[in-house]
């Protein structure tokens, strides 16, 4: 019985298909015929088998050797039919969990069982726990020449990446993870990121707060001066202000995000809304540990030679002492205003990258998830990087040294004290640490969940 594509297929979903039509239809002639189809599909590494012959016939109702716009939405809508039919393995009309859980492991993609409810809620629109046709057609009918491959390629998703960086919390934590899994493989995982970067995470924050240094030339200098200790200065501070910030920010996710339009059907509301709620949840997290960031951050840029504090405890009640609670809230301003930008840069790029690079037909795996996460925070952190010079110059406001002078600026007089180049003063290094951060991170974090067995 021939399939109907107006039975299953909304307007919007029309057009989408209307734009891949126009990308196949090479010569603007208004219709596709075979050898364009097999050039387009051939583009994505795709075969055109006999069947899609079968069908490409079986819609040509003119038996013009080509297709209209019509006849390609029927076509389409065949093709969808064919791979829906595969992953109705109980022939169902509907795809279940399991069904679908199967189809991912049959290719390769091993994923838990609550792993694939959050991606089938995805698409479930009247969220009954299963996708019909008319839903499954909807949400893929964007995809050039549907194939099984293909279509639990777009299914499947990458957990967003860790670079290493402060203004950002770590990956928001899924629905479908238990929440002290979440919290427990996100704080060890950005330990062990932070640690195995610290000497960069050094090198950076002595070019932020005006150490105009070459960074090898300081490397060497810090290494001669204070050995290990002196290149991991302010790690022990950092390591202890991450494990706390991962729990409160899937703490403080978890809580309020039944109140945005999460894992709802629609792509756009499930992304702003992660975006919102990750943003709200950094911003409670920053709020509590800050006091700890800035006790790193002096820990890290004091002279070795002549230490002004001795130790974590010790800089901690000689700021709260001296300085006040301003003094451990010094930078908190920039670091609040940069939040919600950075994660909706860097999880928009991530997105953006992932997908493109799915389009090219490129095979799903770790390392194309990492270097798109780390693509994402090379952008991310370079657009908010300014706000990152300002705070940090604030926070060592209170050591006794040429660079932290002014302990009582405001964030606006230390940015206009800087110089353009000043502002991004530390990038070099910023991007160095950005991809062992980001795959230290990842390598702990799915040995916890035990996902290294499984890709």
């Amino acid at each position: 019985m021939a399939l109907n594509s107006s039975d299953f297929l909304l307007p919007k979903s029309i057009d989408r298909l209307h734009s891949l039509f126009e990308s196949i239809d090479a010569n603007h002639s208004g219709a596709i015929s075979i050898n364009e189809l097999e050039d387009a599909c051939a583009k994505l590494s795709l075969l055109v088998t006999q069947e899609d012959l079968v069908n490409f016939t079986g819609t040509d109702k003119n038996n013009d050797q080509q297709l209209d716009f019509t006849e390609f939405q029927n076509f389409y809508v065949h093709q969808l039919k064919r791979v829906f039919t595969e992953l109705d393995g109980d022939a169902s009309g509907e795809i279940d969990v399991e069904e679908l859980k199967t189809a991912f492991n049959r290719l390769g993609f091993q994923v838990t069982t609550q792993e694939v409810k959050a991606l089938l809620n995805e698409v479930d629109k009247d969220k009954n726990g299963s996708v019909d046709f008319k839903e499954f057609c909807n949400f893929f009918c964007s995809l050039p020449s549907p194939d099984l491959r293909l279509i639990v390629q777009q299914w499947a998703t990458g957990l967003a990446i860790d670079t290493g960086a402060d203004f950002a919390p770590p990956p928001l934590p899924p629905s479908s993870l238990v929440l002290w899994k979440a919290i427990f493989a996100g704080g060890v995982a950005g330990i062990m990121s932070r640690t195995t970067t610290a000497p960069l995470e050094k090198l950076k924050l002595l070019a932020q707060t005006g150490s105009r240094v070459p960074l090898v030339s300081t490397l060497m200098s810090t290494w001669r001066k204070g050995g290990w200790s002196g290149l991991f200065a302010g790690n022990g501070a950092n390591c202890l202000r991450v494990f706390p910030f991962a729990g409160l920010v899937c703490l403080t996710y978890a809580n309020i995000a039944h109140k945005f339009p999460l894992d709802s059907g629609t792509l756009s509301l499930n992304m702003a809304g992660r975006m919102c709620v990750g943003g709200l949840a950094g911003l409670v997290a920053t709020i509590v540990t800050h006091p700890m960031d800035v006790v790193r951050a002096r820990l890290t840029v004091q002279d070795s030679s002549s230490k002004v504090y001795r130790g974590i405890t010790h800089a901690l009640a000689d700021i709260a002492a001296k300085e006040k609670l301003r003094g451990l809230y010094k930078g908190v301003g920039p670091t609040l205003l940069a939040i919600v930008p950075f994660i909706a840069i860097q999880q928009s790029s991530y997105d953006v990258m992932k997908q493109y690079a799915l389009g090219c037909n490129l095979q799903p795996s770790i390392s194309l998830f990492l270097l798109c996460g780390s693509l994402a925070g090379v952008v991310a952190q370079t657009s908010v990087y300014p706000l990152d010079v300002v705070r940090r110059r604030m926070q060592v406001s209170g050591l006794s040294s040429p660079a932290a002078a002014g302990g009582r600026q405001t964030a606006w007089t230390v940015l206009r004290s800087l110089t353009a180049r000043q502002l991004f003063s530390g990038l070099s290094a910023t991007y160095m640490k950005i991809v062992p951060s980001a795959a230290v991170s990842v390598l702990v974090r799915d040995a916890i969940l035990g996902r290294l067995k499984q890709n």
